[in-house]
């Protein structure tokens, strides 16, 4: 894809430059390559240099984040969220409160959910609630942390049968 009369911030010149997506390495903080899929940068057509934008780098930087803890043995991203979306769905807590019985700072939950890496205990203890979600009632529990629940979803009623008295019927004319 080309996008025509960029300005190059390499070599201040209006050229074409064309967006590149490719697979793209790094290392992660052992030492070992991992690999970015759909890496979006920029090359220069007259000074061929690649850089990268602030745009690109928005794109990029989740990709890159959740591509590096998956090499480090760590859950993405994508997973965190679902697992406390599974646990505040089935035990009806808020994430304040799940922040609470797990002892961690009312910023930690919304920081993994958003690519900020974690500690390999912490995904143990995800692995335990992902199984299990009723498992932070135990956590709860033996910490000494009251449960408050949330309101439970109402169940949808079936719509009624409303009789209507005779009479009111209209009349349908053959």
């Amino acid at each position: 894809m080309l996008k025509p009369d960029e300005k190059c911030p390499l070599c201040g010149g209006l050229h074409t430059v064309e967006v590149i997506t490719r697979t793209k390495e790094f290392r992660n903080k052992r030492g070992e390559p991992f690999q970015v899929e759909d890496h979006v940068s920029f090359q220069c057509s007259a000074c061929g240099e690649d850089y990268i934008s602030y745009g690109a780098s928005r794109l990029n930087d989740p990709k890159i984040l959740d591509a590096k803890r998956i090499s480090e043995g760590l859950l993405p991203s994508t997973e965190i969220k679902r697992i406390f979306s599974k646990v505040k769905k089935t035990c009806h807590l808020p994430e304040s409160q799940i922040e609470q019985i797990l002892g961690i700072s009312d910023r930690s939950i919304p920081r993994w959910k958003n690519h900020i890496s974690q500690s390999p205990i912490v995904d143990v203890v995800l692995f335990f609630l992902d199984r299990d979600p009723e498992a932070i009632r135990y956590i709860a529990e033996r910490r000494g942390v009251p449960m408050t629940e949330t309101a439970k979803p109402k169940a949808k009623r079936a719509p009624s049968k409303r009789k209507t008295p005779p009479g009111s019927q209209e009349r349908i004319a053959l």
